[in-house]
């Protein structure tokens, strides 16, 4: 009796042995495939690759803003994995970024919640961290959820917030000036919706979310994204990117990057027109000559033009609206450029130094 009390137990663990590893090898594959349809261009199917819970947080317009744009190529390691339940599986991972060119542009830690949905299906549910590997850190970027829903509108908000860094009250300037600037847009579009009270559709939403760009112990990048529908054809697309100085508590403009006797904006203007030209007539021929204009006009060297940018350990990232250097349909424009195009005019004392 005892013999067969151990023979089924060892069955019993084979079983779920198993089906353990079927689920993780299952799950494994849908993350893979997920990067693989990025690379495609198939951005709908990397879309439907998440479960619906993300789907909630980010809508597939915010999701496909920026891939078309960047022609990044991506490659996912797989470090590591754990069944955290049946229907749950959560992964390490390394995510790198490469240039068209196959240059090495960024590297992240990743750690990624899969979930079974209703149909059996492996479905990417969250992202537990996301951290640049350029330099590694000890404090984290958390997300915070802001969600109101109303006869009136939708608010979704997801904003960062930094957590364990050793100095409190850096910590704290950093989260009060995204607070702020949270709050800010929630008021204002509160103000519109009661404007026009009893006369718009129930459909009205406010939407955000955040993206951590770069981060070490001395520089931290984020990029928030919003938009809102009031009626009309389109979403309104506003970014706010901030550049954060870790040892002082203030914010690194883009002239802080420079010699001050540089005529940088014209240096950058002249490198983005460039590229936008090239890539305009690349993409779309028969549209090209229709988008000079508004390429020279919302690139051109104009302080305006180049408020939202990020850092990264190889260049800056500089971010286009909709309908700013092409038509709504192109959507958001990024422009990578590295820094040895513009060495010449890096001021040598200055915050660049922080990230290289």
């Amino acid at each position: 009796m005892r013999i067969l009390k151990t023979l089924f137990i060892i069955v019993f663990l084979c079983i779920i042995s198993f089906y353990s590893s079927f689920g993780d090898d299952s799950a494994r594959d849908t993350l893979i495939n997920h990067y693989d349809k990025i690379n495609r261009g198939d951005y709908r199917g990397a879309y439907d690759d998440f479960s619906q819970n993300w789907k909630k947080w980010q809508s597939y317009e915010k999701f496909i803003s920026g891939f078309p744009n960047l022609n990044y190529i991506y490659k996912l390691d797989i470090v590591s994995s754990k069944n955290v339940r049946r229907d749950k599986v959560q992964f390490k991972t390394i995510l790198l970024a490469y240039t068209s060119s196959r240059s090495l542009i960024e590297k992240f830690r990743l750690t990624f919640c899969l979930v079974l949905d209703e149909k059996g299906e492996w479905k990417i549910d969250t992202v537990i961290d996301q951290i640049s590997m350029n330099s590694e850190t000890k404090y984290n970027v958390v997300p915070q959820k802001i969600y109101e829903n109303t006869n009136d509108y939708t608010i979704k908000i997801l904003y960062p917030q930094i957590r364990n860094f050793p100095e409190k009250m850096i910590e704290g300037k950093f989260n009060k000036r995204i607070q702020d600037y949270v709050n800010y847009l929630s008021l204002e579009f509160k103000k519109e919706v009661e404007a026009v009270s009893g006369v718009k559709s129930p459909s009205w939403t406010l939407s955000l979310s955040s993206q951590t760009k770069f981060k070490n112990r001395n520089v931290v990048c984020v990029v928030l994204t919003s938009n809102r529908y009031t009626g009309g054809a389109h979403l309104q697309w506003e970014y706010f990117t901030i550049v954060f100085d870790l040892r002082n508590g203030k914010e690194i403009k883009l002239s802080n990057l420079f010699r001050p006797s540089s005529n940088y904006l014209k240096t950058l203007s002249q490198y983005c027109i460039n590229y936008l030209l090239k890539e305009a007539k690349k993409n779309s021929p028969d549209g090209y000559y229709s988008e000079v204009g508004l390429i020279k006009e919302g690139a051109s060297a104009k302080e305006e033009n180049y408020k939202n940018f990020y850092l990264n350990s190889n260049g800056i990232i500089i971010i286009f609206l909709p309908y700013q250097v092409a038509g709504y349909a192109a959507g958001t424009k990024e422009v990578f450029i590295p820094y040895k195009k513009f060495k010449n005019i890096i001021d040598p004392n200055g915050p660049i130094n922080l990230i290289l």
